[in-house]
């Protein structure tokens, strides 16, 4: 009934969203026990539904807050009501009219909260794209002109200390984003490593397929880029061993990162990526020549400019999280018609037991993360 809604005001057919549009309903029950001090945790980490549609009954205990005009806003429980979320495959057919939610879900110290979700999908097999009486030649997504950005940070690290830590400071305030110059990494290590990259990705489907694994521990395996990881045909995933690790152990080493005596871990969080906030603290991305990468500031996607052989620094949801002046940043990849795009991502993330939490200098009697 919702979807029938959504068709009859974009304007299009009725019966749009029947069949394989919404053929998939999945239910996913959330519970959240209270938490003695909800300053130190989120229940879920801000996100948007990836699917069509969501339907949520949050019962009678606060915790839903959404991401509108710039802040954060508690939604109140309204006695057996349903909350529905727009995804982000319903904003792609709907050519951006409707908007996918940004949303979390904050702890409280009281009580314990349950929500069912139903998460309305389309069929494995069904091709996601606006719809076509809401494009044009003028409006389809290919044809909107991103502005590449020539004030986006660069950072040169041959600098004084001091002007490089007010650089990375600000950077990370402002865009949660900057590239770094002058690192201290060979070019002739780089453009080796990425022809290993692209050698690679070069290989016959049937040779990669041999790397492929949906099982996480291992540090070393090819994998797709979505949810339903075995169905998907776009192949995103990690590549060759030794010659990298000199790589990765510079990266580390010019920006003061501890080294580990098995070289090996390095790569549990050495990946390939697509489109996303950076789940862990930060992630330094090597992205070639060819542009690709675009950030979300000041309410617009700006296109990112490749500078020759330059690291990219992603601040990430954990890191807003220690020190909330630091911005994550929204980003995705585009596609081109011409050339191939290869980047390298380097993720920095904690152990898996390290408690995640607002630096106690930094909050004072007062946390964002605060419910």
């Amino acid at each position: 009934m919702i979807l029938e809604f959504v068709a009859e005001g974009l304007g299009i057919q009725l019966g749009y969203f029947g069949d394989k549009l919404s053929e998939y309903t999945v239910l996913a029950i959330n519970h959240y026990p209270p938490c003695p001090d909800p300053s130190l945790t989120l229940g879920i980490s801000k996100h948007c539904d990836p699917k069509l549609l969501t339907i949520l009954h949050q019962g009678d205990v606060n915790g839903l807050q959404v991401f509108n005009n710039g802040e954060w806003i508690g939604v109140e429980p309204l006695h057996n009501a349903i909350v529905v979320n727009i995804g982000n495959q319903l904003q792609i057919i709907s050519n951006n009219k409707l908007k996918s939610a940004k949303h979390r879900v904050v702890t409280n110290s009281n009580v314990a909260r349950t929500t069912p979700a139903f998460f309305m999908a389309p069929s494995l097999d069904s091709i996601i794209e606006p719809a076509k009486s809401l494009t044009s030649d003028e409006t389809r997504p290919g044809n909107f002109i991103v502005p590449t950005s020539k004030t986006s940070p660069v950072i040169d690290l041959r600098q004084n200390r001091a002007n490089i830590v007010q650089q990375v400071l600000k950077a990370s305030e402002e865009y949660g984003f900057f590239q770094v110059i002058n690192h201290g990494i060979p070019n002739d290590l780089i453009e080796q490593n990425m022809d290993v990259f692209k050698e690679f990705f070069d290989m016959p489907a049937e040779d990669k397929a041999m790397l492929y694994s949906e099982d996480p521990t291992k540090s070393c395996r090819l994998l797709t880029s979505g949810f339903n990881n075995s169905r998907e045909k776009v192949i995103i995933g990690v590549t060759n061993w030794n010659t990298l690790a000199i790589l990765i152990y510079k990266i580390a080493s010019n920006f003061g990162l501890r080294s580990q005596s098995d070289t090996g871990k390095w790569w549990e969080y050495f990946r390939l990526k697509q489109r996303n906030w950076v789940q862990g603290s930060w992630s330094l991305l090597l992205k070639g020549g060819v542009k690709g990468l675009q950030v979300f500031n000041d309410g617009e996607s700006i296109s990112v400019e490749p500078l020759h052989n330059a690291l990219d620094v992603n601040i990430g949801n954990l890191l807003q999280i220690i020190n909330n002046r630091l911005k994550s940043v929204e980003h995705r990849a585009v596609t081109n018609s011409t050339v191939a795009r290869t980047s390298a991502a380097f993720f920095i993330t904690p152990s898996d037991d390290s408690i995640i939490e607002p630096a106690k200098s930094l909050i004072g009697d007062t946390s964002h993360y605060r419910t």
